[in-house]
């Protein structure tokens, strides 16, 4: 039987192992925000992340934006001209932190935005 990424399971002679993959997965609760911007205040649902360098991500298709919630400072920043293919690319990503360092910082035009609050 598999486990999931990161479950205890028992091993053989009924230790308990420890999965250490480091997969990512999300669960399917939603978080929404208002934002403030040149445009006025718009809603934006939120993707809650498990990983250790961002708590949330949105992704405006439409305008290709992609906004991600960093866990230590809770500041948010987005990123222009991110592909939809990219976005996917992110989500799927073994290592969220690790796909952002080598794949989108430096490469995309950004903006830190102001705090975000609840809806």
């Amino acid at each position: 039987m598999e486990s999931l990424p990161g479950r205890r399971r028992k091993g053989r002679g009924g230790v308990t192992v420890k999965n250490h993959l480091k997969r990512q997965s999300c669960p399917q609760s939603e978080i929404v925000d208002t934002i403030e911007n040149e445009t006025g205040t718009r809603s934006m649902t939120w993707l809650p992340l498990e990983s250790d360098m961002f708590t949330s991500a949105a992704y405006d298709a439409d305008r290709q934006i992609l906004h991600l919630r960093f866990r230590k400072t809770g500041d948010v920043y987005r990123y222009f001209e991110f592909p939809p293919a990219e976005y996917q690319a992110f989500l799927g990503a073994e290592s969220r932190g690790r796909f952002f360092l080598t794949r989108i910082r430096g490469h995309y035009r950004y903006e830190r935005m102001a705090k975000l609050r609840a809806a």
